[in-house]
């Protein structure tokens, strides 16, 4: 098990305005449509912007800068 293990961040909803998100809708820009499946729009779940991880996280993680 110890070998399994794998950095990585915990998201906590914050009341504070950012781009990144938990649920509600997502911040596309005005040309972008949400996509869809079967005509029905696809499940938002989460928006992460990387400039707002913590210093070091997307380095740590192996995410681009």
């Amino acid at each position: 098990m110890a070998n399994s293990k794998q950095p990585a961040i915990q998201l906590v909803p914050t009341k504070r305005v950012k781009e990144s998100r938990i649920g509600g809708q997502p911040i596309l820009p005005s040309d972008r449509e949400w996509p869809s499946r079967n005509s029905k729009p696809m499940s938002f779940i989460a928006q992460i912007v990387l400039k707002e991880l913590p210093d070091g996280a997307t380095t740590q993680l192996g995410l681009p800068n």
